[in-house]
């Protein structure tokens, strides 16, 4: 099986991170309803999972989702902060690593060269 590439762990150790913080912030809120809180913690489980599966389409289908949910964060970011200000950080950090995450998705991957010789031809003669 052919190692994971470097940014495909951090965007999927980003997005953990997000799904961590999703939980903080929900356990700081007043939420009377958890199930949509927790389908939103397990989507970003299953997409995290699914960087580290490799998956090359996810990228495009993370970056419709981060579009759709652009004006809805522009429009908590413009809003007076009312209530609980620890829950509205913790929302715009929530933001900032998945975002940071599509960016190491869309970054090219750039193969690390083999320092192993192939032939016996490259490999160095000895000197005794």
């Amino acid at each position: 099986m052919k190692p994971l590439h470097r940014n495909l762990l951090i965007a999927s150790n980003l997005y953990r991170a997000s799904a961590l913080a999703t939980v903080l912030a929900y356990l700081l809120a007043d939420v009377a309803n958890m199930v949509p809180e927790m389908l939103m913690i397990a989507f970003m489980l299953i997409v995290a999972y699914l960087i580290r599966a490799g998956f090359r389409w996810l990228k495009w289908m993370l970056l419709v989702w981060e579009l759709y949910n652009v004006p809805a964060f522009i429009a908590l970011v413009s809003k007076p902060w009312s209530g609980n200000t620890g829950t509205t950080v913790l929302l715009i950090i929530i933001e900032i690593l998945q975002v940071v995450a599509l960016v190491f998705l869309f970054l090219p991957r750039k193969e690390e060269p083999d320092m192993e010789p192939e032939d016996e031809e490259e490999q160095p003669a000895d000197t005794e």
